[in-house]
């Protein structure tokens, strides 16, 4: 399945699963807006943003099993077991759409990103579904799905609260007193999210899980200017300088500087 996330959301618009909302949007409201939705909802004009959201994609379990191509929801424990069971090691490529563009330090503004508060309990607008792509000089790859918190117009948090193979990796560097190269890509395909979202044993790249629910290689471009890999296919990228603990609360942790 060659399918990237436009296409994806091509095919939900052909079948009447997405909506498109040209009329003028107000950030504020476009969680409501998603929960109160039958479809998904792509909100090309957002007020004072000039990048547009799109939300609620897998919302539904129609919208999932178009996601992983399966025809009925029990195919989808069926598409999920062939990627852990027969995981394809990602393609490594020299280059991505997503390097086109790079801005570097006091060019880096998340203000100008078109993100959502999602719940009432959030501290600020999240990152809610940006794959990470960790690399540990021992341990090597790790993927996942964390979410990540605007503080400041190029600081981050990131929820690594529970035991996971992010917060590892975090640790480990922490206790090195080194960085830890971390990629975030937003608007990857689903299929990525879903290799991500698997909580696999160190050593276990998720990336592959997600080669192998494609039923070929996931393709991986190198990140500027760290050694992390990114997926060609997002709308964009951002690389953190470094990690480090934020002492108490619901976000252990924080990435600054993206690039």
């Amino acid at each position: 399945m060659q399918e990237n996330f436009r296409q994806f959301l091509d095919r939900l618009r052909q079948v009447g699963e997405l909506v498109d909302l040209h009329q003028p949007v107000d950030i504020r409201h476009i969680a409501t807006l998603v929960d109160q939705a039958k479809t998904a909802l792509y909100f090309h004009n957002v007020i004072g943003y000039d990048m547009p959201v799109v939300s609620g994609i897998i919302r539904t379990k129609e919208r999932a099993i178009m996601a992983l191509g399966c025809e009925t929801f029990r195919e989808v424990e069926d598409k999920l077991t062939q990627g852990i069971n027969r995981p394809i090691p990602p393609k490594h490529v020299k280059t991505s759409p997503t390097r086109e563009v790079v801005l570097l330090g006091e060019d880096v503004d998340l203000y100008k990103l078109p993100i959502p508060m999602s719940s009432i309990y959030d501290g600020g607008p999240m990152i809610t579904a940006g794959v990470v792509i960790a690399r540990d000089p021992e341990l090597g790859i790790n993927s996942g799905i964390y979410r990540f918190i605007v503080k400041e117009k190029s600081l981050t948090g990131i929820d690594i609260v529970t035991p996971n193979n992010m917060r590892l990796f975090a640790q480990r560097a922490f206790e090195r007193k080194e960085p830890l190269p971390i990629s975030i890509s937003i608007g990857t395909h689903p299929i990525e999210v879903a290799g991500s979202g698997y909580r696999a044993p160190l050593g276990v790249d998720e990336m592959a899980i997600a080669g192998g629910i494609r039923g070929v290689p996931v393709e991986l471009a190198p990140a500027k200017p760290s050694m992390c890999r990114i997926s060609p296919t997002p709308r964009s990228c951002w690389r953190p300088r470094y990690c480090r603990p934020a002492g108490p609360g619901r976000k252990a942790g924080s990435a600054n500087s993206p690039g």
